[in-house]
């Protein structure tokens, strides 16, 4: 791997790591805002909190 390619890969990992602290810190909001839990309870919310869990997991090496 060259120094560019790495120095690629670290820019998209960071890139990945803010767009989902967004969703997370968003999704905080949502949550904070809804009355009811139907509200959030969106199949395309909790999707995307999975997939950004999984990151997560993913990242930090957890099982």
């Amino acid at each position: 791997m060259t120094k560019s390619n790495l120095k690629d890969e670290k820019a998209k990992l960071n890139h990945d790591y803010k767009a989902n602290i967004r969703f997370l810190e968003n999704l905080l909001e949502e949550i904070k805002l809804a009355t009811t839990i139907e509200e959030i309870n969106d199949p395309h919310i909790l999707a995307k909190l999975t997939d950004c869990i999984d990151f997560f997991k993913d990242k930090v090496k957890i099982s």
